[in-house]
Formats: C-alpha cells, structure tokens, sequence
C-alpha cells in the first residue's frame, strides 16, 4: 500500500490529471504499518473493485489510512465502490481506521461508500475532522450506499 500511496500523491501533482481512477484486480491488498498511509487529496480519487477487493489492515492499529485535503481544495470527491475493509483492531477509544482531514471553511466535498463490506473491524471506521465556516450544499458529505457491516 505504501506504493500506492505514493503513486496516488505523485498523480495528484500532475496538472494534467482532473481525478484519479485506481482499479483494483486483486483478490487482497494488505495495508502497510512500516509507514504512514496518507494521500492528499486535490482531485477526485475513486477507488473500484470488481469482485470485492479485501484491503487488509492485518489487525493492527498503525494500519491507518489519512487523507488530507489541500488548502484550497473544493468540491473533492472520494468514493469507494466494492471495496472489503477487513481486520482492523483498535488500541483505545482514540484509534480509527481511517481518517479524513479538511481545513476549508465551506461543507463543498464528499465521501461515498458505494457496495461496501466492513468485516472484523473493532474500532471506530473514520474519523473526520474539518471546519465548516460557510454551507453551500444541503447535500450529505458522507454516503453509505448499500453498505454491508459484519
């Protein structure tokens, strides 16, 4: 997954690019915990599996995955679609599987869990930090669509 991350970052940097599609063909993709997982996020970033791609965080709690937005960053969205999160255990109240960062002051942004599958996950799912000066949407941030929770 560092690898991923990486190249996530490098992709997000080229001008050229207006989001980042990564599809995802094997059966388990195990996260990292030799380093931090973080992608900053400055354009659409969509993760898609076929047949349910498993991202192991291997039952540790420094198997997290950050994503920061960038200042200046508006109207990113992040979506998820037939993606397994499996096996993450927590160490205190405070740990979280993923975690979602934004410093802009209006609600302009969305994360979508599209056929989901949250298995063997005893911790907090997200945690998400931002503040909101200015709401310029009623639409909902944060989507869970036909999600499954085992």
């Amino acid at each position: 997954m560092n690898y991923l991350v990486d190249s996530m970052n490098n992709l997000s940097y080229n001008q050229d690019i207006d989001e980042i599609k990564l599809f995802f063909d094997e059966d388990n993709y195990k996260i990292s915990f030799s380093s931090r997982n973080v992608v900053e996020l400055s354009k659409n970033i969509y993760f898609y599996s076929k047949n349910g791609t498993i991202f192991d965080f291997q039952n540790d709690f420094k198997n997290q995955i950050f994503f920061i937005y960038k200042a200046g960053s508006e109207n990113v969205k992040v979506k998820f679609k037939n993606i397994t999160f499996y096996n993450f255990t927590f160490r205190d109240f405070r740990s979280f599987m993923i975690m979602f960062y934004n410093t802009s002051i209006y609600n302009y942004f969305s994360i979508e869990f599209d056929n989901c599958t949250f298995t063997e996950i005893y911790s907090l799912l997200f945690y998400f930090e931002y503040n909101c000066y200015k709401s310029v949407t009623l639409l909902p941030q944060i989507v869970f669509n036909n999600c499954k929770f085992t």
